[in-house]
């Protein structure tokens, strides 16, 4: 309705809401009201009845509409008694233990507690507050605190879902973290693009890995990226997390954070994860982290802007009026040709539930809606409708199609980081390679499988991070040959591969890089000024009979510039610098192996230096 302002729907009473609003456009209120009242009868909200009011400026909000999170929690939410506590849980961030008892037909009572078991004033009038913020509007209800005598209201296996942890600094966190992503989506909405520091302007190579069944080897990827995001694993309990689930001990975790080049993704509440972990980044305010509402804003904004339905369906009511249209016509053809087209029907379902409760999506859903409503979600419901004709096997066929969503996801998330992935939670790589040219801009994307094949060729060109080197010394090393040359290296030797015999292929190309290397170790080619002059003014003085004869040699190759600085600066820097990948093509030649043996050569060297 084009003509409202200022709307806003507050529960009154049990089974009553009052609509709120002011008009434009020249037309009263009681006009306006009409249209309201048609448009409410429209929805057949049964057994539900509305209060229209006008908009008043002087008449202050209630108190509970604040903080700003709870305006977005009312918005999709589960009204249900069995949704309810779920949604009291991410709103109420101390909020421990819930049950609810409903006396069917008559009233609702919510027994809860904090994580000590208490249950103060204070506390049970915030979540009655939040029952209200969220819009609850069914049976009249109260909240008491839970009877420690009546094991039922103890028992959480109850809630169906994961209880986070409720310290108080995880509490603390959490409010903060809410109130600035309610803040960000209201801004986004409004055509306002906020940054995220860790994640927006950083000018580097970056890849976002996903957790994975086993070690997920971040040494080995350190060579190759200047920037690794790595989504916190939640299935690691035990206290070498980090070992256990990077490879790695926790302190040198810490430092490589410490210098930038890692950042951890907390995708869920920090109380999920163990005590070893989220206290360490919560008192130590020198470590980066992506917050779990940090990586839900970059989902939401991905879409924003990425899937232009949203704001499309979102500003055109005759558009809207069209697709609902089209979902009914599918609807009403019933029997066979509704199954056929079921696929099509919830990618409009889908796409109406986005333009309608895009500010709600973010709030319940998160990251977990990019499955569907990024790029790749049509062709994820497509194949999720397809797979129970491809394969007679039914646990197969449901594997697949969660594969197409959880690929739609992550490819989505990498996207939003600006970042190339690797992925460990789509069990099925050629799903993965699907979905990939869905997406518009192009990003590296990595199955399991090619994850470690990379793993294994990082490995046996002995780049990888070892601990017996100091952290800082070895990012240096790294970060003066640039990742780019070794990414490039790595590509090459999987370029071309074959897939049934890819594992021979590899071994044959590492083997031959690493004797090149072998070889120039024999002839002992130093780090040194002679380490490139002098095989350059010794190839010149073979030909020439003059040693001088060579800087004339590198000068006409490199350029008179470049020649004149190698002669009065520190070879190192010009060696690693951006003409460094044209030194090593001269210096390949001139000792008989190819330019990424030069490159791998220089940091061995330096690494066993």
């Amino acid at each position: 309705m084009p003509d409202l302002a200022n709307l806003d729907i507050q529960p009154a009473q049990p089974f009553i809401f009052r609509v709120i609003f002011s008009t434009k456009g020249g037309r009263t209120f009681n006009e306006v009201a009409e249209d309201v009242r048609k448009v409410l009868a429209a929805e057949k909200s049964a057994g539900v009845g509305f209060e229209l009011e006008p908009f008043s400026s002087e008449a202050p909000l209630p108190e509970y509409r604040v903080p700003p999170y709870l305006s977005l929690a009312a918005l999709a939410s589960d009204q249900s008694c069995h949704g309810l506590p779920k949604t009291l849980m991410s709103v109420v961030h101390d909020l421990a233990r819930v049950f609810v008892e409903e006396k069917l037909g008559r009233s609702v009572t919510f027994y809860v507690s904090r994580e000590d078991g208490a249950a103060p004033d204070e506390f049970l009038e915030r979540v009655r507050t939040a029952l209200l913020s969220i819009g609850y509007a069914g049976l009249p209800f109260e909240v008491r605190a839970i009877d420690p005598n009546n094991p039922l209201h103890v028992d959480m296996r109850r809630a169906g879902f994961a209880v986070p942890s409720r310290n108080s600094r995880i509490v603390d966190y959490t409010e903060a973290d809410e109130i600035k992503y309610a803040q960000r989506i209201s801004r986004l909405v409004e055509g306002h693009r906020d940054h995220v520091a860790v994640v927006d302007g950083q000018a580097v190579s970056k890849i976002y890995l996903t957790p994975s069944a086993g070690k997920l080897d971040v040494g080995a990827v350190l060579p190759l990226y200047d920037r690794i995001y790595v989504e916190l694993p939640l299935h690691i309990k035990d206290s070498n997390y980090f070992e256990t689930a990077f490879g790695l001990e926790q302190e040198t975790f810490v430092e490589l954070c410490r210098a930038g080049c890692v950042v951890p993704v907390f995708k869920h509440n920090l109380g999920h994860y163990p005590e070893v972990v989220w206290r360490r980044w919560l008192e130590d305010l020198s470590l980066p982290l992506v917050s779990p509402r940090d990586t839900d804003f970059l989902a939401m904004r991905h879409l924003w802007e990425n899937s232009p339905f949203i704001r499309l369906f979102r500003n055109d009511s005759e558009q809207l009026r069209a697709l609902d249209n089209a979902m009914s016509e599918i609807l009403a053809a019933g029997g066979p040709e509704f199954r056929k087209n079921r696929w099509l029907y919830n990618v409009l379902g889908w796409i109406r539930h986005g333009a309608e409760e895009f500010e709600g999506i973010a709030f319940h859903q998160g990251t977990m809606a990019l499955g569907s409503l990024s790029a790749g979600g049509v062709s994820a419901h497509l194949l999720s409708a397809e797979t129970p004709q491809l394969f007679k096997d039914k646990a197969i066929a449901d594997t697949i199609a969660i594969d197409g969503f959880v690929a739609s996801q992550n490819i989505a998330v990498a996207h939003a980081f600006g970042a190339s992935l690797f992925d460990g939670t789509v069990l099925n790589s050629s799903v993965l390679a699907a979905m990939a040219p869905m997406f518009q801009e192009a990003v590296e994307v990595h199955g399991r499988l090619e994850t470690r094949r990379i793993t294994e060729i990082v490995k046996a060109l002995e780049i990888h991070y070892s601990p017996r080197i100091p952290i800082k010394e070895y990012l240096e090393v790294i970060a003066d040959h640039k990742t780019e040359r070794f990414r490039a290296l790595v590509h090459e030797m999987l370029n071309g591969t074959n897939v049934n015999s890819a594992d021979h292929e590899l071994r044959d190309r590492v083997t031959k890089l690493n004797r090149e290397v072998s070889k120039l170790q024999k002839k002992d080619l130093r780090i040194s000024t002679v380490d490139v002059l002098g095989d350059a003014t010794s190839a010149a003085g073979a030909i020439t009979g003059g040693g001088a004869y060579g800087m004339v040699l590198l000068a006409k190759l490199l350029g008179g510039v470049l020649a004149g600085k190698l002669a009065t600066r520190g070879v190192d820097s010009i060696l690693d610098g951006p003409a460094g990948s044209t030194i090593d093509s001269i210096r390949g030649a001139l000792n008989g192996v190819s330019p990424h043996a030069i490159r791998l050569f220089r940091l061995r060297s330096r690494l066993k230096g």
